[in-house]
């Protein structure tokens, strides 16, 4: 058995600790979707050695790639170490990974509010500056998000990401003010920069 695996049932525990849900809604392919305001947020296990736990969100989609666009992917990405943003697939993807062999509660909850709360500070930016548009919850999950891509269905799980983590200032105005205690790495996912071969911007 992997490690990803033997860590599975510890981290799906958790999410649905922390969303407070009996009935965690888990894709095949192990992913697991949570609808936020105005998007949908994964989390997943990387089958690696050793395995990651990431936690990622489309911040808006439908958004062509620029030299002026990359470029401020860049300027943010140089600003925290605490994830990433990147282009694929016409999507702009916040990111965090954390290690998944020394996991606590607190870690977990941590992430999905940096990055929940990052896809909220950002969305206005890139859709006023860039084009594009919000990922909706009720429109179903966006094309590339694991099995079950493209499915009308929004998410079984939901979340307010602000009640998610220990941070006490999760109104800030920037994801630095906002928290984690995560850092960027990498492993394959919707819009994974791995997989697709982009990340933090730089293309």
């Amino acid at each position: 058995m992997s490690k990803a695996n033997v860590i599975r049932p510890y981290v799906e525990k958790t999410v649905a600790e922390l969303l407070g849900t009996e009935h965690l809604e888990v894709l095949p392919d192990g992913t697991i979707p949570i609808g936020i305001k105005h998007t949908v947020m994964y989390v997943l296990l990387t089958d690696t050695d050793p395995p990651n736990l990431r936690v990622f969100a489309p911040v808006v989609k439908d958004v062509n790639k620029t030299p002026e666009l990359l470029e401020r992917l860049n300027e943010l990405n140089s600003q925290t170490m605490r994830g990433r943003l990147f282009w694929v697939d016409g999507q702009i993807i916040i990111a965090t990974d954390l290690l998944a062999t020394d996991l606590d509660r607190d870690e977990v909850g941590n992430a999905l509010q940096f990055v929940g709360s990052s896809a909220a500070i950002y969305q206005d930016e890139f859709s006023k500056s860039f084009g594009g548009s919000l990922v909706s919850p009720e429109e179903g999950r966006p094309d590339g998000a694991g099995e079950g891509a493209g499915s009308s269905a929004p998410p079984q799980n939901t979340a307010d990401p602000n009640t998610l983590g220990t941070n006490t200032n999760a109104d800030a105005s920037s994801p630095d003010e906002a928290q984690t205690t995560a850092a960027g790495s990498g492993t394959g996912k919707p819009g994974d920069p791995d997989k697709d071969g982009f990340s933090a911007g730089y293309i």
